[in-house]
């Protein structure tokens, strides 16, 4: 109970404290001295240990006016610039009584300030504080308090801040406080000639908030987006298919922290934006939003309406209560409105920003309750574009017809994709006004994927889709399948060498194309059953025919996944003109795009049988190769496979391999330029080189129907146990039986062939 007139001197020496034996952590070290008529110290903390990392602290303490203490404090987290912090503070008379300090209150403060003038942040800094964000930049912050905590001031600059959704810096200042009149800031954001301002204040009292009373405070705020240039908006966040145009809008907030309303403002006037291929870019001459909150017990409105030249109208409107689902009423009304515009609001990474299209007639909701809601009317959009994938393109020239009634919409698809066509229909059934189940009937024709491999696919596809909360699921099936991969086409190459004018100072490193993952939150998950689709592979070297089957599942999400595998249940392959028999042929999805193989084909020549095993990865195949003589080298075997032909001399193995396939090789190149003439139409056209036991010959080869091979060869100058003209016909009787006939003007003859596994 002694005043503070009654100390002599206090003093606090703390000597390389462990906070450790207190269950803390940090050292502590300095000392602190209280007089009747001053006060002062530094105390020092160190090494303190946070969820945000490693924290290091001063606090020193010197006489201040009239008696009070001036406290200075410094904070220092690892990795972090400093943030200074100034206190002025006044003692009690008497300073131990816990009731002095009570009596005092606020008035222990006297005036105080934070100041950081430049703290760096980036995505890993954000998560040391459990924030998921993009953003990165520098800020300085400025904060001072008042006498009581009755007034403040803050200023906090932004600087540079950048990814995210945003591909340009942008500045922000923030500033504001609070006074007699309550708490008020303003703000602006600035990048290039865009710039968009903030302002509100309410009239709460610190001792109305003190008293809980904040949330019936009156607050009102406005953001304003003054008339700004379309282009520089898009550009802002990456978007640079918007051409021209003006944007403005104002979003105002009234009401109590605790019941707020709000209404939102938006006038676009003459938006263009890129029309691709068309000659004149679309034009949105007048977009006009009107959208109103005007509280829990009265709900929302809203009001869309787009100008387009000619006349064309675009209607949306809606309104109705959050609480009261079957309440809410929506409509659509369209008149040949052009969509391109209009999309120019998706965020940049929106599947809907290539969307283009002309969209006619009207559609109505009552409600969106599961069970009572209802959906009718009808919309037609013409000429349309739709993205869907990035290996499938656009579906473009389309037109989509959706009909709503009885509890039904009914879409029908017409269009084109890549050089191929997409017909078909799709029943969504709903239960009130929420679709609950989904079934789909596809007709593609000549439809190309995008890749390194663009094969021609045409098949029936149907399927049956059911909804869960978050999910659809059910199954796919694929009838009638044909794969075509057509031979490259292109122009060849001229010049491989670097360009003599070129010098290469810095040699850029190899960037490897990161594989496609699986989704994490998939929302469709389809079971596919691919019935037996016949695949023919055509390219210059390499021809493979035959169907496949199998069943996979796929997850649609985030991302593309595929689990399950498809086989071969007959095939033929064509290397350089010669044909092998297909063991198997196994691809493995394990979840990936990026399958496993498990490939198997053998052919017998007179003297060895040759087996190619394909295993690993598509992107990165396995290739081995093996004979049921171990007299052959992988060089040599290689050679066989290039199109050579083994020699029963074996001191000539080596040489009559390479100059074998050698030949064969540009033989076959040859040969798609010769079919290319007319009347000269055979699938495979080579050179056989002479060896020690055959002598030169042009081979002609062509397939006369789906198990039936005919080969057509002429020798220059044959032995004397060789046809001049011969011809070969290889009929497959089954998977495992090949029957194959030989006849010339010396003779003919006929092999059976049974291959069994075990």
């Amino acid at each position: 109970r002694l005043e503070r007139s009654a100390i002599q001197r206090v003093r606090i020496a703390l000597s390389k404290i462990d906070a450790s034996k207190l269950g803390a952590s940090g050292k502590l070290d300095g000392e602190l001295a209280i007089s009747a008529i001053d006060a002062g110290g530094k105390v020092d903390v160190k090494g303190v240990v946070t969820d945000v990392g490693t924290l290091d602290s001063q606090l020193a303490l010197a006489p201040g006016p009239g008696g009070e203490i001036a406290a200075h404090g410094t904070l220092q987290l690892g990795g972090v610039d400093p943030v200074d912090v100034n206190a002025t503070l006044a003692l009690p008379i008497h300073p131990f009584d816990p009731r002095g300090w009570k009596q005092l209150g606020r008035a222990t403060l006297r005036e105080a300030t934070v100041e950081a003038k430049r703290i760096a942040f980036d995505p890993d800094l954000m998560k040391r504080f459990g924030v998921d964000s993009p953003w990165r930049g520098w800020a300085a912050v400025n904060i001072k308090v008042g006498p009581e905590a009755r007034t403040s001031e803050f200023v906090v600059d932004v600087h540079e801040l950048r990814d995210g959704p945003l591909k340009k810096p942008v500045d922000l200042h923030i500033a504001g406080g609070s006074d007699a009149n309550g708490p008020h800031i303003t703000a602006t954001a600035k990048a290039d000639k865009v710039e968009i301002a903030l302002a509100g204040k309410s009239p709460l009292s610190v001792e109305a908030m003190l008293a809980g009373n904040a949330r019936t405070a009156p607050i009102e705020a406005t953001l304003t987006v003054p008339k700004t240039a379309a282009r520089e908006l898009a550009l802002l966040v990456g978007r640079d298919d918007v051409l021209g145009g003006l944007i403005s809008g104002e979003v105002t907030v009234g009401g109590t922290i605790d019941k707020p309303t709000a209404r939102a403002v938006l006038a676009v006037d003459n938006l263009a934006v890129s029309g691709g291929v068309a000659a004149k870019p679309p034009t949105l001459e007048k977009l006009e939003l009107d959208a109103r909150w005007l509280g829990v017990e009265r709900g929302f409105e809203l009001e869309v309406t787009g100008h387009e030249p000619g006349g064309r109208l675009l209607k949306i409107s809606a309104r109705g209560k959050p609480s009261e689902p079957e309440g809410i009423v929506a409509s659509i009304e369209a008149g040949n409105f052009d969509i391109a515009p209009f999309v120019a609001f998706a965020p940049p990474t929106s599947m809907a920003i290539g969307t283009r299209g002309q969209i006619s007639g009207v559609l109505k909701l009552k409600g969106i309750d599961p069970n009572t809601g209802d959906v009718k009317g009808r919309l037609v959009i013409s000429n349309a574009r739709v993205p869907l994938a990035p290996e499938l393109g656009n579906l473009r020239s389309g037109t989509v017809e959706i009909s709503v009634l009885k509890k039904e919409v009914v879409a029908l698809i017409d269009g084109k994709l890549g050089r191929g066509t997409v017909k078909g229909k799709a029943t969504v059934r709903l239960t009130g006004s929420m679709p609950t189940a989904a079934e789909l009937s596809l007709t593609l024709r000549k439809i190309s994927l995008i890749g390194e491999v663009q094969p021609q696919i045409d098949a029936d596809v149907s399927g049956y889709l059911v909804r869960t909360k978050t999910k659809w699921t059910g199954t796919i099936k694929v009838a009638n399948g044909n794969v075509y991969v057509p031979p490259e086409s292109g122009n060849e190459l001229l010049v491989t060498a670097t360009p003599s004018d070129i010098v290469f100072i810095d040699a850029a490193p190899v960037l490897v194309k990161p594989k496609r993952r699986p989704p994490t939150k998939p929302w469709l998950i389809a079971t596919i059953d691919i019935g037996r689709t016949k695949i023919l592979v055509d390219d210059q070297n390499f021809r493979f025919e035959g169907a496949a089957s199998g069943q996979l599942k796929l997850e649609l999400g985030d991302g593309i996944g595929l689990d399950g595998s498809l086989s071969t249940e007959r095939g033929r392959v064509d290397v350089l003109g010669r044909g092998y028999q297909l063991d198997h042929g196994i691809i493995d999805f394990d979840g990936t795009l990026d399958p496993r193989l498990d490939i198997q084909m053998m052919h017998s020549f007179t003297t060895l049988a040759l087996t190619v095993e394909i295993g690993g990865r598509s992107s990165q195949p396995d290739l081995r190769l093996s004979s049921d003589s171990g007299a052959y080298s992988q060089g040599q075997l290689l050679g066989f496979l290039a199109g050579g032909t083994p020699s029963d001399d074996p001191s000539q193995q080596s040489s009559d391999a390479l100059a074998s396939g050698s030949l064969t090789l540009l033989s076959s190149r040859l040969g798609r330029k010769l079919n290319r003439v007319p009347f000269i139409k055979f699938d495979t056209i080579n050179y056989e080189a002479k060896t020690a036991s055959s002598s030169r010959a042009i081979r002609f080869g062509k397939r006369l129907g789906e198990h039936t091979y005919l080969n057509l060869r002429k020798r220059f100058e044959p032995r004397l146990d060789e046809n001049s003209q011969e011809a070969t016909v290889e009929h497959e009787l089954r998977k495992d039986v090949l029957i194959e006939a030989t006849g010339g003007e010396r003779g003919a003859g006929a092999d059976l062939l049974w291959r069994k596994r075990w």
